[in-house]
């Protein structure tokens, strides 16, 4: 397994990478504030707003940068930078 890209800005990922990570981030949203009376009614957009707009300020911050890897069988994969170690250990 090898590391392809490093260091990538959320902006900078292709557009599907970014569409899965604002679902991944709005989803998780939700749940954080499933309880909260000021959010009982956000709909999925207004989540999905609210990821895309924190991941784009996040994107920044070291820990929050991409790395694309390659696994021996060739498939890609985009994680955190600081998972990337983790990945190439355990592959």
């Amino acid at each position: 397994m090898k590391i392809i890209k490093e260091k990538i800005k959320f902006s900078d990922l292709p557009k599907e990478e970014q569409k899965s990570e604002i679902e991944s981030e709005a989803l998780s949203w939700k749940e954080t504030f499933k309880d909260e009376e000021e959010w009982k009614n956000c709909t999925d957009k207004e989540y999905r707003e609210c990821a895309k707009t924190r991941l784009i300020e996040d994107e920044w911050i070291e820990e929050r940068k991409y790395s694309l890897i390659e696994f021996k069988n060739g498939i890609r994969k985009w994680v955190f930078d600081a998972d990337a170690y983790y990945e190439i250990e355990n592959n």
